[in-house]
């Protein structure tokens, strides 16, 4: 490792806090989007059923999950919420992955300067030889 690769080094570890501050904050986001698309599906669920006018009902719970279901998938409103509730997931999922991944990133950074600290200890302890 050359003083270049160290300076490099030094950037990155100055950096990489920063990167790992925008991936929380994008996860945060995508939680608050998930969490506001899983109430606007569960409104469009309850609104759909609620003019379900007797459409749903049923001689057992079966029967009226598997009616319910039926329904829900018919009306437009209530895809276009499962939808972007899907969606929003997806997002979710990806924020947390890129988040897990800054972090990661952070931990290899902080691996290879304990490393070369280590090194250097070790190179500045060994005995010269003068030959």
């Amino acid at each position: 490792m050359n003083k270049q690769d160290l300076l490099e080094l030094i950037k990155q570890l100055d950096q990489q806090p920063g990167e790992i501050d925008v991936a929380r904050r994008a996860e945060a986001a995508a939680k608050l989007a998930r969490d506001e698309a899983r109430e606007d599906y569960d409104l469009a669920v309850v609104n759909a059923l609620m003019s379900a006018n007797g459409a749903v009902d049923g001689k057992n719970s079966d029967e009226r999950k598997m009616k319910s279901d039926a329904y829900l998938a018919q009306h437009q409103v209530v895809r276009q919420a499962k939808l972007r509730l899907s969606q929003a997931d997806s997002a979710l999922l990806e924020a947390q992955l890129d988040r897990q991944r800054e972090e990661d990133v952070f931990t290899a950074l902080r691996t290879k300067a304990r490393l070369l600290a280590a090194y250097l200890e070790f190179v500045a302890g060994a005995p010269r030889n003068n030959h």
